[in-house]
């Protein structure tokens, strides 16, 4: 468990230390848009995420055991490009 992390800790502070530093230089407008897509980026990218990671974890010995690792994680590449555009135009659509 340890090994993953820095995979937490680390996106967790560069966020925290980013709307530290916007909240000094924006005007509350500003911040509050911010903080409006950073809410609604994490609300939809993350089940997204979820998803796709429970697939991976469940997927990825069978493959592997198999030799077909290289079909496998272009599987999941076009995956992911494709819930980050879907996450992204649903954000863009609600704002």
């Amino acid at each position: 468990m340890a090994r993953y992390v820095p995979g937490l800790v680390i996106p967790i502070g560069v966020a925290t230390l980013s709307t530290i530093v916007f909240a000094r230089i924006a005007t509350p407008d500003e911040l509050g848009r911010f903080l409006l897509v950073s809410a609604l980026a994490t609300s939809i990218g993350t089940p997204c995420g979820q998803w796709l990671e429970q697939a991976v974890l469940r997927f990825y010995p069978t493959y592997a055991a198999q030799g077909r690792l290289g079909t496998f994680l272009r599987g999941v590449s076009v995956l992911a490009l494709g819930s980050g555009a879907v996450s992204s135009v649903i954000v863009v659509g609600v704002l």
